[in-house]
């Protein structure tokens, strides 16, 4: 029998599209964005009841993507281009992605076990061949492009040893898992691990749990 889980609202901030929760834990805090708002949004609870918006920064364009930096502040994509953030709201643009804003956005991303960021984008059109695809963003501001002719980017995830990832392109109804080679940030192999039941739900979002 599977277990049912409640869940309670502990932030009411009413976001257009939630996007992208990611735990910094160098500063105990919950970061999200609101994607067509443009906004990064920052939250902290001192008892684990009450959770309040400490900070937010906010753009005039699409922000799919935040994650902390291990030097301080914030990642984040931000319209076409990848951005470091300063907790005072100052920018640098760290890499920069060669698509038609009309076209084509940034939907979600995660960093891998090594540190490199990787983003995926959706056809605003939803159709597969409209110039989706899934990124991958080394240090030195490098962008690979990983899969290609991709719809609707969606879940991210990496087995707990961290040679698996496992990936949602939302269309397929399916999660399909890579053997991943982390001194290469390569994906090789892809097989359909799960298929979802067609008007029976759509995959979306992905993590892993400690037990793989």
């Amino acid at each position: 029998m599977t277990e049912i889980i409640s869940a309670e609202l502990v932030i009411n901030t009413r976001n257009s599209i939630g996007e992208g929760p990611a735990w910094d834990a160098a500063k105990d805090r919950l970061l999200w964005t609101d994607i067509p708002a443009g906004v990064i949004y920052s939250s902290s609870s001192t008892n684990r009841k009450l959770w309040p918006v400490t900070q937010t920064w906010e753009f005039d364009r699409p922000v799919s993507v935040v994650v902390p930096s291990a030097s301080g502040g914030l990642v984040a994509a931000v319209g076409t281009n990848v951005l470091a953030i300063q907790e005072d709201g100052t920018t640098t643009v760290l890499a920069r992605l060669a698509f038609d804003p009309a076209v084509i956005r940034i939907n979600d991303g995660k960093c891998d076990p090594q540190g490199r960021l990787w983003l995926g984008t959706l056809s605003l059109n939803g159709q597969s061949g409209a110039g989706a695809a899934l990124y991958r963003l080394d240090a030195d501001g490098t962008v690979n492009t990983m899969i290609e002719d991709v719809a609707l980017s969606n879940g991210l995830g990496w087995s707990p040893g961290g040679r698996k990832f496992y990936y949602i392109d939302t269309p397929t109804l399916g999660i399909d898992v890579f053997d991943f080679h982390p001194d290469e940030g390569t994906i090789t192999d892809r097989k359909r691990l799960v298929t979802f039941v067609k008007g029976k739900g759509r995959p979306d979002g992905l993590n892993v749990d400690n037990d793989g």
